[in-house]
């Protein structure tokens, strides 16, 4: 009897010991449940990236890409059809004004000014044959007025002549006389406007030679000239950066047939993004990074066109003999926009836009919460924005992207 008692008492103490743990696991878990915060939402601190707002000056920049570019650029043209039978120069050699590139021949423009040259040789045979003919017409009429007048003068000194006798039988012959020279001195006066006729005539005669004369010339000329333009020649100095043609290719009028360029004066072409591109205003410094070394330039020229959601912003740019730098090299440019004195600032929180209200999580100080917090942002640069309301220097704020718990106005940090 006495054993079966004891084995009772012990059965009754395991189930006291295991209801006494069972009561302190259900506190336990009571305890901790009652500790979360079910109503925050609750991420990682890995997971995030927080920025701290500081006070100071803050430069306002726009960073861009573009590349190197030379001023100075010469398209060869071709002003006429030809066949290429030269190539003098390669990419990358070094020409001056005036040297010949490439040749082409056209057996008809080489025709055209043989043809062009006897017309105007025609031409000038022409007027000179034809001046001959109207001075030997002229000297002809002058004849003929000459005659004219001294027949005028003779019978004139017979009137005076019958006047001083004052006879009768004079008188008929007076009669005559008279009537001999008013007709003499009518014929005199019709042969000398034949002969003004005749002059102004051969003046428009000669004057229409000499006009057809220039045509041919000027024809002439431009045979030559296209001739010559069988040559292409560089129109300034600097180095071949395009020759695409060989011997043997047939060329057409406009066609382009290289390309040259100074290396020497380079400028930078930026892309700057359209919706920063209001920013940007002529004189502005810029920085560029030519990823072997850094040049300072200026803003000279912003493009009023937008192209494939970019401005292209032209900088000239201050050489360096410690930098390296060559036509086509890409380039990273940095736009200094405003300078701002002794303001709030902070990196830039995801998907913030300038001078825009916006909401993020400040972190509290015990950085245990971020609580959703409604702030205006003022002016951007690269890395940072302006903080114009919302937020003191020090505040923690969360700068990755939150858009997963935004429905949430506080999230518990683990």
């Amino acid at each position: 009897m006495d054993i079966k008692k004891e084995r009772k008492t012990k059965r009754l103490s395991k189930r006291m010991m295991f209801v006494g743990i069972l009561a302190s696991s259900s506190l336990l878990i009571g305890g901790v449940l009652a500790s979360i915060d079910f109503s925050a939402k609750r991420v990682n601190q890995r997971n995030i990236m927080v920025g701290t707002v500081q006070s100071g000056d803050l430069d306002i920049t726009v960073s861009s890409n573009g590349t190197l570019k030379p001023r100075n650029v010469e398209w060869l043209t071709s002003q006429v059809e030809g066949r290429v039978t030269e190539v003098l120069v390669k990419p990358g050699d070094r020409v001056e004004r005036g040297e010949v590139l490439l040749r082409l021949t056209n057996p008809t423009l080489l025709e055209s000014v043989e043809s062009a040259y006897s017309a105007w040789e025609g031409a000038i045979a022409n007027t000179i044959s034809t001046r001959v003919n109207l001075e030997r017409d002229l000297l002809n009429q002058e004849s003929v007025v000459l005659r004219a007048k001294f027949a005028a003068e003779k019978t004139e000194m017979e009137v005076i002549a019958l006047r001083e006798l004052g006879s009768a039988s004079a008188a008929i012959k007076l009669r005559k006389a008279e009537v001999d020279l008013k007709q003499q001195i009518g014929q005199h006066q019709i042969e000398n406007k034949k002969y003004e006729k005749l002059q102004k005539n051969s003046e428009a005669i000669l004057a229409v030679n000499k006009a057809s004369e220039e045509q041919l010339s000027n024809a002439l000329v431009r045979a030559k000239r296209h001739v010559a333009n069988l040559e292409i020649v560089a129109g300034i100095s600097g180095v071949v950066q395009e020759m695409p043609f060989k011997v043997g290719q047939q060329i057409n009028p406009g066609e382009q047939l290289g390309r040259l360029a100074q290396p020497e004066e380079l400028y930078s072409e930026l892309n700057v993004p359209a919706l920063r591109s209001s920013e940007i205003h002529v004189g502005q410094r810029v920085r560029i990074n030519t990823r072997v070394g850094f040049l300072s330039g200026k803003v000279e020229r912003v493009d009023p066109t937008v192209s494939g959601g970019n401005v292209v912003v032209d900088v000239s740019i201050e050489n360096d003999a410690n930098v390296p730098v060559r036509s086509g090299l890409p380039i990273e440019g940095v736009i200094y926009t405003a300078e701002l004195n002794n303001v709030l600032y902070v990196e830039k929180p995801a998907f913030a836009r300038s001078n825009d209200r916006i909401s993020i999580y400040r972190v509290d100080e015990d950085r245990e919460y971020a609580f959703r917090t409604n702030i205006r942002v003022g002016k951007m640069s690269i890395s940072h924005v302006e903080i114009v309301e919302g937020l003191e220097a020090g505040d923690r704020i969360i700068i990755s992207d939150s858009s997963e718990w935004q429905d949430y106005e506080k999230i518990l940090l683990n």
